[in-house]
């Protein structure tokens, strides 16, 4: 059987007030017990509303619990119906994560150590004894001394030389006569007078010319630069077959050195050069 109480404001003020005044002077708790298998129920105002009910086997029921999204410790949950029961561990919104604090700044460098104190040196260790004088070794027997030889028969003193007689002195020879002084010579006529040389502070000029013989017989000519004369010159040749050398002289012109070669019998190209030395 269930029994509804309804208050109203005035009556539920009162109650309240007698029930602290009963608190304090008796000093004991308030309580409502529910009939035998019936429920504690608590009703708003209007009687519309179930705020609470507790149940005589025990459970308690929140018809009306808001839903929340505060998490606070002793997380209570409950089911559909608003029955109150102790959570599971794992329930309950997890916190959100903070913020990394920051870096703390870095700690001085600690002071060095002292050097530890460096170890005695150990003592010496004592020499060892001697060891002892080994035996000396036994001294070898003398060999016999040898039979001395015979002296031999000195030898008969030869017979002396007789001395060489002393060759006479030759006689001293007669100087001859004085010869009579020859007639001088006709003094011969004076020759015509040369070309004056070059000065000794002119220099000369090498020019050169350089033909391929192909083996053959051939001829090359250096030439003298504008306004030179040709003095002398010089022939050469790099044929390892021994081109025949026949001939050099200065050409038809003042300004001209030839060289001439002859065969050497070889196909092989040979280079020949002439060498004009001009002033």
């Amino acid at each position: 059987m269930k029994s509804i109480v309804s208050l109203s404001p005035r009556r539920a003020t009162v109650l309240a007030m007698l029930a602290a005044f009963y608190v304090t002077a008796h000093a004991a708790d308030i309580e409502i017990k529910a009939p035998p298998g019936g429920k504690v129920v608590i009703k708003d105002s209007t009687g519309a509303t179930t705020p609470l009910i507790v149940d005589g086997a025990g459970p308690v029921t929140v018809p009306g619990l808001p839903a929340s999204t505060v998490v606070s410790a002793g997380v209570v949950c409950f089911d559909a119906n608003g029955t109150l029961a102790k959570c599971a561990p794992i329930i309950g919104a997890v916190g959100a994560t903070g913020a990394t604090g920051a870096a703390g700044p870095t700690g001085a460098t600690g002071a060095a150590g002292t050097a530890g104190a460096t170890g005695a040196t150990g003592s010496a260790g004592s020499t060892g004894p001697m060891g002892a004088t080994g035996f000396a070794g036994a001294t070898g027997a003398v060999g016999a001394t040898g039979v001395a030889g015979a002296t031999g028969a000195t030898g008969a003193t030869g017979i002396a030389g007789s001395t060489g007689a002393t060759g006479a002195t030759g006689l001293t020879g007669a100087t001859g006569a004085t010869g009579a002084t020859g007639l001088a010579g006709a003094t011969g006529a004076t020759g015509a007078t040369g070309a004056t040389g070059p000065s000794a502070s002119t220099s000369t000029t090498t020019y050169s010319n350089s033909i391929n013989t192909g083996g053959s017989a051939a001829s090359v000519t250096a030439i003298c630069g504008a306004g030179k004369v040709v003095m002398s010159g010089d022939c050469e040749t790099n044929d390892s077959f021994g081109s025949l050398y026949l001939t050099s002289f200065k050409g038809i012109s003042a300004t001209e050195f030839r060289c001439s070669f002859g065969s050497n019998g070889s196909s092989v190209p040979q280079l020949i050069t002439a060498y004009a030395y001009c002033m």
